[in-house]
């Protein structure tokens, strides 16, 4: 007999946080380890970093639009940041479960992970491997 194994449909927003595509990490300018004057230093975002920028922009965006939504494929209306704290994370968040990592979601995780870093957030099966 074939056993059925039922595929997870939520997972807590602290776990996600600390599974996340390295791949999302942007370089950044850090100048302490530039060994002459005006030298120019870059090195990649610690995952730390990285998810501290996803919520900054998460944060950002238009407040002239009172209903917060996409038009198109842009953000409008209040922050993204701002709507989830209303009405929580609507869409679910992309995770492999053969890596254990967030493949699509991260801006959601982040801010997620400071408004309730207890929620549960909703994922799909999001398998790299294929």
């Amino acid at each position: 007999m074939k056993e059925h194994l039922q595929l997870e449909l939520f997972k807590p927003v602290r776990d996600l946080y600390s599974n996340v595509n390295p791949n999302e990490a942007d370089n950044v300018e850090d100048n302490q380890f530039a060994t002459e004057p005006g030298e120019s230093y870059r090195r990649t975002e610690t995952t730390r970093e990285m998810m501290d920028r996803k919520v900054r922009e998460t944060k950002g965006g238009t407040h002239d639009n009172p209903e917060p939504g996409y038009k198109g494929k842009q953000w409008v209306g209040g922050t993204f940041y701002s709507d989830m704290e209303a009405r929580g994370v609507e869409n679910p968040v992309g995770y492999d479960p053969d890596l254990n990592m967030v493949i699509d979601g991260h801006h959601r995780v982040a801010a997620m992970h400071e408004i309730n870093p207890d929620a549960e957030l909703s994922i799909y099966n999001f398998p790299t491997k294929y």
